[in-house]
């Protein structure tokens, strides 16, 4: 686990990096498209309306359990 970790991190760490340097907001929360070019955000802070030209939605995932394994624990890998 210690080898993924440290390559996850390397990875997001270089993400944001692009990320920053290409002056991309990220922004976390639920949100809306209601209308083109407007974005509605539920985050931590309240709701916001971001009027924008481009979108990038990353929804992010959860492991996937093969059924036929249903005792395997993968939070041990």
């Amino acid at each position: 686990m210690d080898r993924k970790d440290q390559v996850v991190d390397t990875l997001v760490g270089g993400i944001e990096q692009l990320m920053k340097k290409g002056k991309i907001e990220v922004v976390i929360g639920w949100a809306e498209v209601n209308e083109p070019g407007k974005i509605e955000v539920e985050t931590e802070n309240g709701r916001v309306t971001y009027e924008v030209d481009d979108i990038v939605l990353a929804n992010g995932s959860v492991p996937a359990r093969p059924p036929i394994i249903p005792t395997w624990n993968f939070s041990t890998y």
